[in-house]
């Protein structure tokens, strides 16, 4: 399981790839223009695209690791409820967004 704790502080955000003139160098940049990264390229355009989809794929863990406690609550708990587990699922819920 990915420790998503480790990407505490983070740029927040859509971050974009602007290719500069010699179609070789990238580099990665929030959309209000902040600069994160600058990165001779190469044949490897993959790489840049990994990094730049870095804030939309830590979202979509957070959001399976939430669905997958859920499920596991309910498949550990024969008297499992939504409401009997409200405050262990937004307590969870709220670890994930910190």
């Amino acid at each position: 399981m990915i420790d998503t704790d480790k990407y505490t502080g983070h740029t927040e955000g859509e971050w974009i790839i602007q290719v500069l003139d010699d179609n070789l160098t990238w580099n990665i940049q929030t959309k209000s223009g902040e600069q994160l990264a600058d990165m001779v390229i190469g044949k490897h355009h993959g790489n840049a695209q990994l990094m730049a989809d870095a804030p939309l794929l830590l979202a979509e863990v957070k959001r399976l690791k939430a669905k997958l406690f859920e499920a596991e609550l309910w498949v550990n708990n024969d008297s499992y409820t939504f409401e009997n587990n409200i405050k262990e699922l937004n307590d969870y819920a709220e670890e994930m967004e910190e």
